[in-house]
């Protein structure tokens, strides 16, 4: 769900990469490009499970990585100072960012009022009233900054079904509506034991993501503080374009 606090003007080239680290935890890296006038926050509603903490969410940082999307559609043969978030929830600098993770939607509120959406918003959107909120503070101007990485547990629905959770519903100027234009690109890797994706839109890169994709900057401290990285290295990857007038949802893969 790529919802923003406040006015932006433009946001396109939004790229998505999925993988489930384990049975309970599934890991998210983002990037788009965007045009504002003001500061803004970006916040993904997170499917976690109920009574979640703030340190359950791991933040990487991929501020020395900026290309790993760019390197990662390699794979697939083709061409291709902020301000302070004041408040009582814990705030992060993960590269270029300042960030947070709210629990709950009621832990959001603790934020600035120039970082927050409305309450109507989230009245129309019932099914995010018990989320979490992985929040994004934006520097003004047209840009493209490095991705956003970040790691964070699952419920056991999505754990149980082998299904990948991309943050996709729009909220650009304050508003839920039902469709959408999409720009995106998403990328995943699935367990071996997953179900092939077959007769789908997704293409999978010829050759494994350790063949094209820089192994030594996708390594980051898990929750348990061992070393953990973003990618399966001897797994492929898939890739899905997501262009032109979709329903206004999140994707389930």
């Amino acid at each position: 769900m790529c919802c923003f606090s406040g006015p932006v003007q433009e946001v396109h080239q939004t790229r998505i990469f999925a993988r489930a680290v384990s049975a309970a935890r599934q890991v998210l890296v983002y990037q788009m490009k965007i045009a504002t006038e003001k500061p803004v926050a970006m916040i993904l509603p997170l499917p976690v499970p109920k009574n979640s903490q703030q340190d359950d969410l791991v933040w990487i940082n991929l501020k020395p990585y900026p290309t790993f999307f760019k390197d990662l559609e390699v794979g697939f043969d083709l061409d291709i100072s902020s301000p302070v978030i004041p408040g009582d929830l814990k705030r992060y600098q993960v590269g270029d960012y300042d960030a947070s993770f709210a629990p709950t939607l009621k832990d959001m509120y603790q934020l600035h009022k120039d970082f927050e959406l409305s309450i109507e918003v989230w009245e129309n959107l019932p099914a995010y009233k018990d989320y979490g909120f992985a929040i994004f503070q934006l520097k003004p101007g047209r840009t493209e900054a490095h991705p956003m990485a970040f790691e964070f547990p699952r419920r056991v629905a999505e754990s149980e079904n082998g299904k990948l959770f991309f943050p996709t519903v729009h909220i650009h100027d304050g508003k839920v509506h039902k469709t959408a234009e999409f720009d995106h690109l998403l990328y995943l890797q699935r367990a071996p034991e997953a179900r092939p994706l077959v007769k789908t839109r997704w293409l999978e890169s010829p050759k494994p993501v350790n063949t094209f994709l820089n192994l030594e900057q996708t390594g980051y401290d898990g929750p348990t503080k061992q070393k953990q990285s973003l990618v399966d290295p001897t797994s492929h990857a898939h890739r899905a374009e997501f262009i032109g007038r979709f329903k206004n949802v999140d994707i389930l893969i």
